[in-house]
């Protein structure tokens, strides 16, 4: 039955187990693998084209074949095989019935008189069929012979391999029943060679189990018997038995406890006791009876102790000098880069790159035996002629592609990648094999595993696009309705984005049993191992950590000029005595004659400060027959400068001239001053996050008031007013401000950097710049009037609202630019120039040439403000020191660090080597 199933293979995998078995005929160890690469190549074309009918093909193949070895019978009886089946066909034989390589022609007389009318008899074609047959038997009875010598020298698979073609060759009749039992008694004594060289060997279980095979491949039951009982003996054989193998645990603790022994006893000697006694504690751990460590550990107490009962004095000036030691600067270091090793067995995958495989031809055939030839192609053409493990993942019976591809001289590792996508399989590189299993791309399959990914935030921030917390850089305002707090995303909206992110680069989880789980700080994946190597590749990819230092110069220059002249001229006839009716002049309580100016003009020239300041009169508590109370709003020292303090340069008063009194005024003032502001604010902020600097002043504010308050009493002769008494009396309480606001005043910058992949840094900026303007008065005012009594007059008492809200002015801008490393960005036109004049004259003679001159008043005050804003943005590694450039004494990716550092035990001194990343 078992020669039949083979008899009935198809002929392609008939020709590649006859290729397979020839290799292993015509390689010995001393030939070149590009001549058993030939002669692979050339039995298979032989063999192709003789059964496809052929034949002068194949007789040309056959000889190039025996010029390579031409003293193998095996390529001679092929060649004769070939020969006379050109001469039967030459004679008479039907060219379109070509014989099958490996199955007897079944051809019956009468068909071959028909299909060959000019034979006159059976005879040729019985005798072609019969020596087709005979030469097959003597080539599997050759076989049978050079499958013995193959299994004296140990090539026990390819003498099987070489039985097994034998006997797929011939067809079970009564001609070929004796050599097929003869192929198989063969094979059966092949596999008890192996068992007895397994046996010598001393693998006594492996033995076992060929004999095993032996006894149903049809050998002798006696010798059988014989052996598995000499087998059992030996295996039963305590003495026999190697500890290393029967308690390896012991065998290994036993090495590990005499390697710490030794080290140990190398750190005490030494004077590593801290390092001796770790030690000498892991003894105790793995063999707790050991004497040797609890001896040392003893020893060392005892030095330990009189180290010790120094403490006390040590302590005491350690901590005496550790106030000199915080006076120390940070030093810079300069630190290394640890570089990541993948997983990944480089030493398997260097192999399979630098195994090469001349040829492979898989028409149809399915995966598992493709992985089965391709693993027996491994050990053939390995350099180190071991080969590699090729082992299926999935079960043939539900899922078995068939696989139809041609490939020349390429590694191993490229074939397999062509041929698993060609089914929509994978392939894995493991510690001691590869595997294959269906693909884990989408609507794949494949076995999971779990592993943990540390990220950091900056990390987080690139994968997702998540910038910052969101919300608006400008300053609330008091009046609008108050805004929902915004704030950055959630856990679970940072995990979608991340397994979104994942997921657009090719890691695919769709797959069952796969999943992604962010904890803040380590990401938890699920994946097929293919898919945890690519998250590898991009988290190596992604983990630098990208910050920019924000380094903001602020120049504001501020001048305030004031240039004012005046005059005020008074013009009167004189002064006039007064006379009574009876003549008389009327005299002062002195007794001097009184005078008046019946006729005076002034010419009423107004100042800076009169002409721009509020009229205190409508922002004042009247009463009547009462000094107005001021009520006036709040001032700030940035106001424009009015000269509200200054008086006349010069007045002069009687001067008389052709009986007329003159008197002038002269008001002159110029004055000059500026103000220079240079603030330098530095921030180190994470790429996408935003930075913000502010330099200003804080103004509160009420946003409300209080209800006005009023409360009427009864009066008596000491409440009133006037005196009179009977009257009543009113109290009235302003609003109370409440909800005080703060809101900045002077510059504010807000800056959110992104480093592109070029190093390059793109800046979105948006400077700020806020002034008070003062203030403006809200509402109406209160009147109350209260009654002095019978008789009496009212009293009218008026209150200003005084409900006051300040005016800002506000200068922006928003830009984003992009930067290299190191430059510094420019932004101006934050600019304000305010001017505040007036010019009165007296008309007519104001206009006069020269002499006008001194009947105009004219002033101007003047406030410049001029704001510059330099930007500088340099790319900062974690250490503090800059990513990319190199200072003087500072190389790039330095550390900045404290070279003393406090610990419970007190201060201690950091050193270079004691730096790590």
């Amino acid at each position: 039955m078992k020669q039949y199933l083979i008899a009935c293979m198809r002929p392609a995998a008939v020709i590649l187990v006859m290729a397979l078995a020839f290799v292993a005929l015509l390689s010995p160890q001393n030939v070149q693998a590009q001549t058993a690469t030939d002669k692979v190549r050339l039995m298979a074309d032989t063999l192709r084209a003789r059964d496809s009918g052929n034949l002068e093909v194949a007789k040309e193949k056959a000889e190039e074949l025996i010029k390579i070895a031409p003293q193998d019978e095996n390529v001679q009886r092929l060649l004769a095989s070939i020969n006379r089946e050109l001469d039967s066909r030459s004679s008479g034989g039907d060219a379109a019935s070509p014989s099958v390589f490996g199955q007897a022609p079944e051809v019956d007389v009468e068909a071959a008189m028909e299909m060959d009318p000019k034979a006159t008899s059976t005879n040729n074609v019985i005798a072609a069929a019969a020596s087709e047959q005979e030469a097959r038997i003597q080539a599997a009875q050759a076989a049978i012979g050079e499958a013995k010598q193959l299994a004296q020298l140990g090539a026990y698979g390819d003498a099987s391999n070489l039985l097994d073609s034998a006997a797929a060759s011939l067809t079970l009749n009564t001609a070929t029943e004796s050599t097929l039992a003869a192929v198989e008694e063969a094979q059966a004594n092949v596999i008890l060679m192996e068992a007895k060289s397994l046996a010598d060997a001393g693998d006594l279980k492996g033995a076992e189990d060929l004999v095993e095979d032996y006894r149903a491949a049809g050998g002798n039951k006696r010798t059988a018997d014989s052996m598995a009982r000499s087998l059992d003996e030996e295996i039963s054989d305590p003495y026999r038995l190697d500890v290393n193998e029967v308690s390896p645990e012991y065998t290994s603790q036993n090495k590990i406890i005499r390697d710490l022994l030794a080290r140990g006893r190398a750190q005490f000697l030494n004077g590593d006791y801290d390092g001796a006694q770790a030690t000498f504690k892991e003894v105790e751990a793995r063999d707790a009876n050991n004497a040797e460590a609890k001896l040392f550990q003893t020893r060392i107490a005892t030095i330990l102790g009189n180290i010790h009962s120094q403490n006390h004095y040590k302590t005491r000036e350690q901590m005496l000098t550790e106030v000199d030691q915080s006076w120390e600067r940070p030093k810079v270091f300069d630190i290394s880069t640890i570089e990541e090793v993948g997983p990944i067995n480089e030493g398997l995958q260097e192999k399979l790159n630098k195994t090469i495989i001349p040829q492979v031809n898989f028409s149809g055939m399915e995966l598992t035996r493709v992985i089965e030839t391709l693993s027996e192609l491994s050990a053939v053409y390995d350099p180190e002629g071991k080969g590699l493990n090729i082992v299926p993942i999935f079960n043939p019976n539900e899922t078995n592609p068939r696989v139809n591809i041609s490939l020349r001289n390429l590694n191993l590792d490229r074939i397999l990648q062509f041929v698993t996508q060609q089914v929509n399989f994978s392939y894995d590189v493991g510690a001691d094999a590869v595997t294959i299993q269906p693909s884990d791309s989408s609507g794949g399959v494949s076995n999971t595993f779990t592993e943990f990914f540390p990220i950091t935030r900056a990390t987080v921030i690139r994968l997702t696009g998540v910038r910052g917390g969101g919300g608006s850089s400008g300053p609330v305002d008091p009046f609008s309705a108050p805004a929902a707090s915004s704030s950055g995303p959630s856990a679970s909206e940072e995990t979608e984005a991340l397994q979104s992110f994942f997921q657009s680069a090719g890691v695919n989880f769709e797959l069952t049993g796969t999943s992604l789980a962010f904890d803040g700080e380590q990401l938890i994946v699920t994946q097929t191992r293919r898919n945890l190597e690519r998250m590898r590749t991009i988290l190596r990819n992604y983990n630098e950590v990208k910050q920019v230092e924000i380094e903001a110069k602020f120049l504001e220059v501020a001048q305030n000029d004031l240039d004012e002249l005046g005059f005020s001229w008074g013009v009167g006839d004189g002064a006039r005595e007064l006379v009574g009716t009876d003549g008389f002049p009327i005299l002062d309580q002195f007794g001097n004659p009184t005078t008046e100016y019946s006729r005076v003009g002034t010419t009423q020239g107004r100042t800076l400060n009169d002409t721009f300041t509020t009229d205190a009169s409508t922002a004042e508590i009247n009463i009547s027959g009462l000094d107005p109370i001021p009520v006036a709003p709040p001032t700030l020292n940035t106001a424009i400068d009015l000269a509200s303090g200054a008086g006349n340069l010069f007045s002069a008063t009687g001067w008389s001239a052709a009986g007329v009194d003159v008197d002038l005024a002269i008001r002159a003032l110029s004055r000059k001053a500026g103000s220079d502001l240079m603030s330098a604010p530095k921030v180190t902020v994470l790429s996408g996050k935003k930075a913000t600097i502010t330099v200003a002043q804080e103004l509160r504010y009420p946003e409300s008031y209080g209800d006005i308050e009023s409360q009427v009493g009864g009066g008596n002769n000491n409440n009133s007013v006037n005196g009179n008494g009977g009257g009543s009396s009113i109290s009235i309480t302003a609003g109370t401000p409440q909800d005080f606001v703060t809101r900045n005043v002077g510059v504010e910058l807000s800056v959110t950097p992104n480093v592109e992949n070029d190093d390059t840094i793109s800046l979105l900026l948006e400077p700020r710049v806020t002034e008070f303007e003062g203030f403006v008065e809200y509402g109406g005012p209160s009147v109350a009037a209260i009654s002095g009594g019978l008789g009496s007059q009212s009293t009218v008492v008026t209150v200003p609202a005084g409900f006051y809200q300040p005016i800002f002015s506000t200068r922006e801008m928003s830009t984003e630019v992009t930067i290299f490393d190191g430059a510094t960005l420019v932004m101006g036109g934050l600019t304000r120039d305010e001017i505040k004049s007036f010019n009165d004259k007296v008309p007519v003679l104001g206009n006069i040439p020269g002499v006008g001159r001194l009947f105009r008043s004219e002033g101007e005050t003047r406030q410049k403000r001029n704001l510059l804003v330099f930007v500088t943005a340099n790319l900062i590694s974690p250490g503090g020191s800059p990513a990319r450039q190199n200072y003087r004494n500072v190389d790039a990716n330095s550390l900045f660090q404290n070279p003393t550092i406090m610990t419970p035990s007190g201060a201690a001194n950091r050193g270079i080597d004691e730096v790590t990343e």
